[in-house]
């Protein structure tokens, strides 16, 4: 009885969080979680058997899906998540096939193809070779970057969207971090490109410039993602919000082991080379530290499992910022007889600070002065997958980052304004898979997030057969003065 009430405990919780997100005034539509795995079933004579169970097993979590092939012989499992699994193929009269490691791939079709031998179900041959079994079935152009990947490519930054550059027909934007996502796809401008969290809207509201849960770093930590895909070309309508590239993310959930990894990257000025700025003989302040962690594990082995990390960030760093101001050639040329001209005099004296050095023109002198360039941030997330039984599985995830960023040499500020930016992000999908019949799946999919841009923007819900996409905008980030208070007084 008590396992029962759990479960429904549970499934209620699921249900209210589904229809919570879906209060929220629409959404375009939700993009694929996983993969699919398809293929035939035939005899050793090559004729197609009708009525074979395939069942796809997840070994980490023991959670497993089920199709029947249909009067060709065809099977198909869609929007499986990304990952390895066991595939077993059994039929009355024929040996039961099991396929170990059977990789399925973010947004990305593959076809194993099963022979049964006449034989007892009892019987169990094992197949070797998944690499020669297993083909992929292309018709979009992306490239997917795995767990594998992001743990061993360099990445300065710990900033996972970086990897995108590796992929082909993309290229870093002109301006920097200034407006678009900073990459530009297949020639598109970096304001058209899409994100997806977990299949959840993840585009910053006001203008697509990126993920939008950044605040200094990227806002999700990189521990938390399982894999990504982008997408170049040719994507299927699911992905027809934008008119570049898509950057679908999937994000790492429990398994009936626990595990956990605790981190740090520490750097200082000890190895940086003097700024062209910097007087003779001195280094401008630099110490910047990423730290944090991820736990994974059960709750419930083979039912209720979670994944938690965090990762932080502290920069203390000055910069010596040189802007342009009135070169005092020009301020004494001003007439003061003039109307105004003593008020304008005036204005330039105490509005600018003084030159110090000689401009472009003998009007224009320039100003330089060490200015603080640090920030913070603290990112989290969290993910609880449950699995009711062998039909239905949930899931519901929460991202959420808070930091600020001191102006510095960014955008040109005049040094003692002390304006900076100071946000709040959140991201969450709830999701709720059920397999009807072998051969019908029922996803919902629900979503909310805020980001660094103050305009509201309510999306109506969607509920249909596939998918269903709730996406709300709520403005929670805002843009204040930083206090005067050094860094480092707030590590």
């Amino acid at each position: 009885m008590r396992r029962v009430f759990s479960s429904r405990y549970f499934l209620a919780i699921v249900v209210i969080a589904l229809f919570a997100m879906m209060s929220l005034p629409a959404a375009f539509g939700q993009g694929e979680l996983g993969g699919r795995l398809r293929g035939t079933v035939v005899d050793q004579q090559g004729a197609l058997i009708k009525g074979a169970t395939i069942t796809l097993t997840n070994p980490g979590t023991n959670s497993s899906r089920t199709a029947t092939s249909n009067d060709a012989g065809e099977f198909v499992f869609v929007d499986v998540p990304a990952g390895t699994y066991k595939m077993t193929v059994a039929m009355t009269g024929f040996r039961t096939a099991s396929y170990d490691n059977v990789t399925v791939n973010l947004n990305e079709v593959r076809s194993i193809n099963a022979k049964l031998a006449v034989g007892n179900t009892t019987e169990m041959v094992e197949v070797t070779g998944e690499a020669s079994s297993v083909v992929s079935q292309e018709t979009t152009l992306r490239n997917t970057v795995d767990e594998r990947r992001l743990e061993e490519l360099p990445l300065n930054g710990r900033d996972f969207a970086n990897l995108v550059l590796y992929t082909p027909g993309v290229m870093r934007g002109a301006g920097g971090n200034g407006q678009g996502s900073g990459f530009n796809v297949e020639g598109a401008r970096g304001t058209v490109n899409n994100f997806l969290i977990d299949g959840g809207d993840a585009n910053d509201p006001e203008v697509p410039f990126g993920v939008a849960t950044d605040v200094v770093a990227n806002g999700l930590p990189i521990d938390a993602v399982s894999e990504f895909s982008v997408i170049t070309s040719n994507g299927s309508a699911e992905f027809g919000r934008s008119s570049g590239g898509t950057v679908n993310v999937t994000t790492k959930s429990g398994s009936n082991s626990f595990h956990g990894t605790l981190w740090e990257f520490h750097r200082d000025k000890s190895l940086n080379s003097r700024n062209f700025f910097d007087p003779v003989g001195q280094k401008s302040p630099f110490i910047q530290n990423q730290y944090g962690g991820i736990f994974t594990g059960p709750v419930i082995k083979n039912r209720l499992f979670f994944a938690g990390t965090y990762e932080g960030f502290r920069q203390i760093q000055t910069v010596s910022n040189q802007i342009f101001v009135p070169s005092q050639t020009f301020i004494n040329s001003i007439n003061t007889a003039l109307p105004n001209g003593a008020l304008m005099k005036a204005i330039l004296q105490g509005g600018f600070p003084a030159a110090t050095g000689a401009g472009s023109t003998a009007n224009i002198g320039t100003f330089t002065t060490p200015v603080d360039n640090g920030g913070s941030q603290d990112s989290y997330f969290t993910r609880v997958d449950y699995t009711l039984n062998s039909k239905n599985q949930f899931f519901f995830d929460y991202q959420y980052s808070t930091g600020s960023q001191k102006p510095g040499a960014d955008g040109g500020t005049v040094p003692g304004t002390r304006v900076g930016l100071s946000s709040l992000n959140y991201h969450g999908v709830a999701n709720w898979n059920d397999a009807i019949t072998s051969n019908l799946l029922n996803a919902g999919s629900s979503s909310a997030m805020s980001s660094a841009s103050p305009p509201t923007r309510l999306r109506r819900h969607c509920w249909r057969l596939a998918h269903c996409a709730v996406t709300g905008h709520l403005p929670v980030s805002r843009f204040l003065p930083t206090p005067a208070a050094p860094m480092a007084s707030r590590r």
